[in-house]
């Protein structure tokens, strides 16, 4: 009894180690990187080190960054997203993602009856709950992607009328995507947080990097004293021109992830639907080595497109 779950507990492990090294390399060489073009202009983003330094120490951790930071992160922006005030602990973040994992794993068993299937079906079915935070994640982020030239041209009009910056941000969007983030802006500049601290909480909370880059140069602007309205009039044709070229992107990256969904389904009507219900075809996959290898790889096959939906969920602006 001890010797199977200790081969249990190493296949986990496994498991675990391909998948986070298949991650690696997707994230590669698979996705579409924005980087160059978005800096075309050769705008410059001034980081603060001391803010992101004891971050950037837990992401060189595999461990910490997979399951600490990274599902916490998530936790924390899905409740700043729908303003959910109770705390949601982590520990209860991975009780629901262990479900999951041990049901996924004992239907799979039931089906296929491999167990280094069930295995990575069990992989697949822990992550699932954080993969489907990173989607929530991403489709307000391209919400607030689509609204924010509409936010500029607030911004705008209320610069017209004074050349306040701080105003400005304090009376823009009101009941709009960006509205939970402008009140966190308003209460800190009414606490005495300077406009800099401010405008970088802002840029944190949203976390897209285009818009960051407009907060930072909001930021020297209002250190050097310069025109708020040429900013923003600038910044407006500039992310306009971005903004058409990260929707093609998104149109490819749908694109993508609809025949790897598609080709998913049709395996698997093949494979259940088929091989399963002829007993014959069922004992070859299940009783031979052959079969069972074949079947391996093929889950394992569902793990990497797997892998791939969820690093394109990830956006680059």
């Amino acid at each position: 009894m001890v010797g199977i779950i200790f081969n249990v507990l190493k296949l986990i492990v496994a498991c675990y180690i391909i998948y986070i090294l298949l991650e690696i390399v997707i994230s590669k060489k698979v996705l579409y990187n924005l980087k160059d073009k978005l800096y075309s202009l050769n705008i410059k983003i001034k980081k603060d080190k001391d803010n992101n330094l004891k971050d950037d120490k837990l992401c060189k951790n595999i461990f910490f960054k997979y399951f600490i930071y990274k599902p916490k992160n998530n936790i924390d922006k899905i409740k700043q997203i729908y303003n959910i005030k109770f705390d949601i602990p982590l520990l209860f973040f991975y009780i629901i993602s262990l479900i999951l994992g041990i049901t996924g794993m004992y239907f799979s068993y039931k089906v296929i009856n491999i167990f280094v299937c069930s295995i990575v079906v069990f992989v697949m079915c822990f992550f699932s709950l954080n993969f489907l935070l990173e989607l929530l994640i991403m489709f307000h982020k391209n919400k607030i992607f689509k609204y924010f030239p509409i936010f500029l041209l607030e911004l705008k009009n209320y610069i017209n009328i004074s050349n306040d910056i701080i105003q400005a941000f304090m009376s823009c969007s009101k009941n709009s995507v960006l509205s939970t983030y402008l009140d966190d802006f308003s209460v800190y500049i009414k606490a005495g947080v300077k406009l800099n601290q401010a405008l970088e909480n802002l840029k944190q909370d949203i976390d897209i990097k285009l818009i960051g880059v407009f907060l930072d140069m909001c930021n020297s602007c209002y250190t050097s004293g310069g025109s708020f309205k040429e900013l923003i009039e600038r910044f407006y044709d500039y992310y306009t021109r971005n903004n058409k070229m990260y929707q093609k992107e998104m149109q490819k990256r749908v694109s993508i992830i609809a025949i790897l969904m598609i080709s998913v389904v049709i395996n698997m009507y093949f494979v259940l639907g088929f091989v399963f219900q002829n007993s014959v075809y069922k004992d070859i996959i299940v009783n031979t080595f052959a079969g069972k290898l074949l079947m391996t790889f093929n889950i394992i096959i569902y793990l990497v497109m797997f892998i791939v939906v969820k690093k394109s969920n990830k956006m680059e602006e």
